[in-house]
């Protein structure tokens, strides 16, 4: 099979679509887009681009490439960073409604793929098995210079997921999935929009994962969600849930609710008060908004969770640690 950077168009609308977005990714540009360039496909690819207003030299190492693979790259370069005008969403926003593949498959400018056979691989499976509407791969983590911090991040012990299991841990760099359902997503304000997307398209079939190393995700200061801190990353696991709920589906939603209030619990337990605070102010008002999607019991339920976790931040107790405990564990 030929490689991406040796196919000349041969068609009107490319099969796959590779959606990248990048952000003052000059060290590390180049290497993704080889990653692209060296997949061996029998099918046509375009190379979907969205900067969002590099302040370094990635504007112009994105303009050599479309200018040595005009056919391939559809480059959008922004003068504004629109992330910190919308908070997130990009993507979807700027890059889905212009690709025109069959499958879409994703990368940030900082990561890069290894297996020259990843895309092919991956639509392959969709091809033989339309009741999934996506798959994703494992991946190694590596540091800003490609050395190997953790090896074969994932270890799952189940290749199916349904949208009772979301939101997973799907790397977004190792997605492939079908061009469907895409112009009904909600993109205003995402947070977290990878998960969001995940388990939205769960609504439309099953997701698999083929645990095989297709790519590396590279962990260094700049990186969106790496240069979080530990407290972060805790509210950002919770703000991410709290999207999911506008979308989930009844069992899913009650779901998300208890998995919120165990992260709640972990705060309570390390006693990490002031995060705990805007954590319960944050579901409190999610819950408003989603009371009315609620049976009357599991509101019930939910709402005395809320009741005694502001109760505990006043006046903490151990039989009041229990009872919220219980009460997580009821609903």
């Amino acid at each position: 099979m030929p490689r991406v950077s040796e196919i000349k168009k041969n068609s009107n609308k490319p099969f796959l679509s590779i959606c990248l977005i990048t952000y003052n990714h000059e060290k590390f540009i180049r290497q993704a887009i080889k990653g692209f360039l060296m997949q061996e496909v029998n099918f046509d690819v375009e190379i979907v681009v969205h900067d969002d207003a590099s302040k370094d030299q990635t504007q112009a190492i994105l303009n050599e490439y479309k200018k040595a693979y005009p056919h391939l790259f559809k480059v959008l370069l922004q003068t504004e960073n629109q992330r910190s005008k919308f908070g997130g969403g990009v993507q979807p926003r700027f890059n889905y409604p212009r690709a025109q593949g069959k499958y879409i498959a994703l990368c940030d400018g900082d990561d890069y793929w290894v297996d020259p056979l990843k895309l092919q691989k991956q639509v392959d499976f969709l091809e033989a098995n339309s009741d999934y509407i996506m798959c994703f791969t494992n991946v190694n983590h590596v540091d800003e210079h490609g050395s190997l911090l953790e090896k074969q991040k994932l270890n799952y012990q189940k290749d199916t997921f349904l949208h009772i299991d979301m939101p997973i841990l799907a790397p977004t760099l190792t997605r492939v999935f079908r061009n469907r359902y895409l112009a009904e997503l909600d993109v205003n304000n995402i947070s977290g929009g990878d998960n969001y997307l995940l388990t939205y398209q769960s609504k439309f079939g099953k997701v698999k994962f083929l645990n095989q190393v297709t790519a590396h995700y590279r962990v260094h200061l700049e990186g969106v969600y790496s240069r979080l801190n530990k407290n972060e990353k805790k509210m950002h696991l919770i703000d991410t849930r709290l999207l999911c709920l506008s979308i989930a589906e009844y069992e899913l939603k009650l779901k998300l609710f208890k998995v919120i209030f165990e992260y709640c619990f972990q705060f309570l337990v390390k006693n990490e008060i002031e995060i705990l605070k805007v954590a319960i102010l944050k579901i409190y008002s999610s819950f408003k908004k989603q009371s009315k999607y609620l049976k009357l019991l599991d509101k019930i339920k939910i709402l005395r969770v809320l009741i005694l976790f502001r109760v505990y931040i006043f006046k903490n107790s151990y039989s009041l640690r229990k009872k919220i405990e219980a009460a997580i564990v009821d609903i």
